[in-house]
């Protein structure tokens, strides 16, 4: 477990989040709980107060390398994300005939303009909201909802999923059984339940509930409850004997903003199982069996072919040793890249992607967010193959190729 205080001076410990990671018979969770910036105003905030959680919890993290956003079967963030309900003209105009009766009183609303004070603009929002908790809209919510607007940026929780919550805001309500609001606050849904699963395992996790309970009167918020059902992880035999291989016939990176040093990028892989990558002698199947490892596998881009689209060439290209037993184990294995800037003295992570193995051996092109710290930073396009059977590599087969020829020359035969 670990704990990171987000509030002034980042110090104080009203805002921040604490992580709990475990393992489940071979199904490995990671729980953070948060409690974030609070006022409408303060979204920006709200997704650095995330980022600062990710990197201040490294003692959960079982791969050092990688935040706990990336590493664990399922990850599940809850708490007051305090993420507020933005009901803006750009949202609310195209869902105008949604509010049945009260459109016409809504139309008649004035239009916030820039130079409108702060309580006209109040007053607006919580009109256009309250006729959307009247109306049962819930969609209208949700599309005026700052969470769901960062993930669509691309700014915040990129790659998590949440139910739809389909009952009213649970904030800022008076201490009361029913679901009255405090004028001074616009309704919002501040309490979530989100959750990440690795590629191969999004299928193994059902919503099973999510409703709040307004019958609940200590607090100006109304707790949430989600339920969930989670299949267990399969098993991966590892090898004793020779490994599985994966080439990769294609890699490149399209990053959303330039980096000083584009010569000098670089990728690191990991497993999630993790260790796979490792000596067979160091393979756990605990948390913690990444630390056995030899040095991490990593492949150096040489190609630049345009403003932030980076290509590794044919010579450079990845070839990876997977210590599964067969090649079907490779179908519950998810292999982790990390693209690195190389500087002096300090590497810049610029993103991570996870690759599923499943269906590795088609050689199809496909392609794969890059995320760092749960926000957007560029996408990942890969080909592979798999084989139980190790290649040359390019660089000695092309030796090889010229050492024949040459050879053959003198009269010799390669054999």
């Amino acid at each position: 477990s670990a704990t990171s205080a987000t509030g002034i001076g980042g110090i104080v410990a009203n805002k921040g989040g604490l992580v709990v990671s475990f393992r489940f018979g071979i199904t490995t969770f990671c729980f953070v709980s948060s409690h974030l910036a609070a006022h409408a105003h303060k979204l920006k905030q709200r997704n650095q107060n995330c980022q600062e959680i990710l990197s201040e919890t490294e003692s959960a993290r079982a791969i050092p390398d990688l935040d706990v956003s990336n590493q664990f079967d399922h990850i599940f963030w809850i708490g007051d994300l305090n993420y507020r309900t933005e009901m803006s003209a750009e949202i609310f105009q195209p869902l105008i005939t949604s509010f049945g009766e009260l459109a016409c009183q809504l139309t008649s609303l004035p239009v916030p303009h820039k130079g409108a004070s702060k309580k006209e603009a109040h007053h607006i929002n919580w009109k256009r909201v309250q006729a959307a908790i009247a109306t049962r809209n819930w969609t209208a919510l949700l599309k005026a909802d700052q969470l769901r607007l960062s993930q669509s940026r691309g700014v915040g929780f990129v790659g998590f999923n949440e139910g739809d919550s389909l009952f009213a805001p649970t904030f800022k309500v008076e201490r009361q059984a029913n679901m009255e609001y405090n004028k001074k606050r616009i309704p919002s849904y501040c309490d979530r339940v989100l959750w990440k699963s690795m590629p191969i395992g999004v299928g193994r996790v059902e919503q099973t509930m999510l409703c709040s309970v307004p019958q609940v009167t200590t607090s100006d918020h109304k707790p949430v409850v989600a339920a969930f059902n989670i299949g267990q992880s399969l098993p991966v035999e590892v090898s004793l004997g020779k490994p599985c291989h994966v080439y990769f016939t294609h890699l490149s990176v399209q990053l959303q903003t330039t980096t000083r040093r584009r010569d000098r990028l670089y990728c690191k892989f990991f497993t999630n199982p993790p260790g796979l990558l490792g000596l067979k002698s160091s393979y756990s199947p605990g948390l913690k069996s990444s630390h056995l490892s030899p040095p991490i596998p990593k492949s150096r881009v040489t190609k630049e072919v345009s403003n932030g689209a980076f290509v590794w060439t044919h010579f450079n290209l990845p070839s990876l040793k997977i210590w599964a037993r067969h090649l079907h184990d490779l179908d519950q294995v998810n292999l982790i890249i990390i693209v690195y800037d190389e500087e002096v003295g300090f590497d810049t992570k610029l993103g991570t992607a996870v690759v599923p193995l499943t269906g590795a051996a088609e050689d199809e092109i496909k392609e794969v967010q890059l995320i760092h710290k749960m926000a957007l930073r560029g996408k990942l396009t890969y080909a592979m193959k798999i084989s139980e059977v190790a290649r040359l590599s390019r660089r000695s087969l092309t030796y090889a190729n010229r050492h024949s020829s040459a050879s053959s020359k003198k009269g010799c035969e390669i054999q």
